[in-house]
Formats: C-alpha cells, structure tokens, sequence
C-alpha cells in the first residue's frame, strides 16, 4: 500500500470505535505504521504495539529496560503456545506449513542465506570429484539462462549454487569468457546483482569476473574499484592480484577480449565435452 495515503483498515477502525485490532506491517513501512497507530489510539485505547524481527519480539510502547530488553524477546514456539492451544480447542487445524522450518533465502543482509550455500555445498560433496568442475559449469550456465529471460535474480537456491561453484578455479574461468562478444550489457549487470547478494566468503570470485568484464568494457576506474571488493573478501585471491598488476600496467582492454577469445573455447571443450 502507498505510504501516502491512509489505508481503508485505519479509516474503518477509527469510523467504527472498533475496540480491538492487531495490524501487522512489514518492516519497510515502519514510520508508516507509528503514524497509523497514533491515529488509531485517538478514538481507541491501544494496548501494545510489538515490533516483531529475527525472531525477536520487544513492546513498542514499554521503555522501561527493567522489564522490556531493548534487543527484544524471543518469540515462543508457536506449536506449543497459548494460541495454538486456543486455536485447536476451538477446532481449527493449525496451518501445516508450521510443522517444518520455514527459512528465508535471504539473510538479515539481504544476502544469500547460509542454508542454502550449506546445501549447495552438500550437493557437490555428494559429486564425484572428476565431475565437480562440469557440474559446476553446468550449474552456471543455468544461472546465466535464468538471467537472460528475467533480467535479475529470482531463483535464489540457484545462485546460491552458482557462487558455490565459483569457487572452483575452472569455473570461473569459464565465466570470464561465458558472454561471448555479444553479452557484455546483459552480464555487467549480472555479475553485479550477484555480487549484491554474495556474502562475505564469496564475493572474491564474483568480484573478480565483475572487474574484468569493467575494464573490458572500458570502465577502468570502476574495474579497479571492484577488484578492491575481491581483496577486501579474500587478501590472498591470485587471480584479483594478477588483474591489479596488469591493469595498473595499463593492458588496453583489448587485450583481454582477445585472451578470452583464445582460452574460453579450449576450456569449453576441457570441461563440458
């Protein structure tokens, strides 16, 4: 809903004398919410306001830290609360969903959530190891694919396999040359919404490619820039060195199209024949 506007729900409870009322928000609209509530609690006495995050719950209007810790609660398990106990007595099922761990794909950081790396990593343990490099080969180009059509990042659990299998050496440098010369836009832009989603651990390589395809591109500032990201995830990454010395060398950026045109294809062939 727009935050400009008040939405109907306020107007009806306020036109109503409603005597009770449990609004949620989502945090993004949070001053929104604060608004609303005062204008609730003019013709209504508004008990509590809970802000709820991480799992955490503290009262909005209670400042008192004797008895309300400013990081918060922890919530109770829902199966086992008062409510559920509620709930079933008056014979409504509890939603199913409820029964198994709902995980968000995204952490507190809006980065690719640690479970899903955890599973991408149990995957290729699972692989046979003459093997890991082509499925991981494989696993990108899916990625790639994926972005062609949607232009962003929409299937999480594959881009967290997808920077899984960066780390391995030879995918990545099959990524380098994996645009081809007709790509160059489409994956600057890819490479760089996967970097905003890459947490610590991972950025290296991501960033690494980034760099590269920038200074290829003819973005030199910003390619050293980007190769600062690499460093700061992983000081000792050989390949972000290797590209700080040739760029501060000033290698024209064609020189690289044509070192990708001269190895991407035998490493094609290595990996996915």
């Amino acid at each position: 809903m727009s935050n400009q506007s008040e939405p109907w729900y306020v107007s009806r409870f306020v036109m109503d004398w409603s005597r009770r009322c449990f609004i949620v928000k989502f945090q993004r609209i949070y001053n929104a919410l604060r608004l609303q509530v005062r204008k609730i609690s003019w013709s209504n006495s508004v008990k509590d306001f809970l802000l709820i995050k991480n799992n955490r719950w503290r009262s909005f209007h209670c400042a008192d830290e004797r008895c309300c810790d400013p990081k918060g609660e922890l919530l109770p398990d829902i199966q086992s609360s008062e409510i559920a106990a509620e709930h079933v007595f008056h014979g409504f099922l509890m939603p199913s969903f409820l029964g198994s761990e709902q995980r968000s794909p995204l952490n507190e950081s809006g980065e690719v959530a640690l479970h899903l790396l955890q599973s991408a990593h149990a995957e290729v343990a699972r692989t046979e190891p003459a093997l890991r490099s082509k499925r991981g080969v494989v696993t990108l180009l899916r990625f790639i694919s994926a972005f062609t059509i949607s232009k962003s990042i929409d299937d999480l659990p594959l881009a967290a396999r997808a920077l899984v299998a960066l780390t391995d050496i030879q995918v990545r440098d099959f990524a380098i040359g994996s645009h081809g010369d007709e790509n160059l836009q489409l994956h600057l832009l890819l490479w760089r919404d996967l970097l905003e989603v890459a947490p610590s651990g991972y950025r290296a390589p991501v960033a690494t490619v980034l760099a590269l395809l920038k200074y290829e591109s003819g973005d030199i500032e910003s390619a050293q820039a980007t190769l600062e990201i690499a460093l700061c995830d992983d000081p000792h990454y050989s390949l972000a060195h290797l590209l700080q010395k040739s760029f501060s060398a000033g290698w024209p950026p064609e020189a690289f199209t044509t070192m990708r045109h001269e190895l991407h294809p035998k490493l094609a062939a290595q990996l996915l024949d």
